[in-house]
């Protein structure tokens, strides 16, 4: 039997996704099959191949959006001990290198820095430039 479970979280800019994929070690695949309990699967446009037997898929909804949605099997905690509860740690992520790409995107004399704790958190660090 099947659990996927849809992530309520849109996902705008799939770069931002890809820096914080990098950040945690994972893999984004695009067009590929997203696993789930028992062998059960879900394709998907990408996928966030994880190390242990789960993944999330990341894909288009089925209304017109233009955003991305994450969905995973979340049974037996096998996505939130990689990626957190509900993917937090891969939206935390997401969200900072977004906001950074955004920034940069808008004031190009400064850049920011972060980085993940092994607690979880990310740790924003602006550097400023000459103006």
């Amino acid at each position: 039997m099947t659990n996927f479970t849809s992530i309520e979280t849109p996902i705008r800019d799939l770069a931002s996704l890809v820096y914080a994929c990098v950040e945690l070690n994972l893999n984004l695949v695009p067009d590929a099959w997203c696993r789930g309990h028992e062998g059960s699967v879900l394709q998907a446009a990408f996928v966030v191949r994880l190390r242990g037997p789960h993944d999330v898929a990341v894909d288009f909804p089925n209304e017109p959006g233009g955003t991305y949605v994450l969905t995973a099997d979340l049974r037996d905690g096998h996505v939130a001990r990689e990626v957190g509860v509900d993917c937090c740690g891969l939206l935390e992520a997401y969200n900072f290198h977004r906001t950074r790409r955004m920034r940069e995107a808008q004031t190009p004399a400064f850049g920011s820095t972060g980085r993940i704790e092994t607690s979880g958190p990310i740790l924003p660090a602006l550097k400023g430039g000459t103006s």
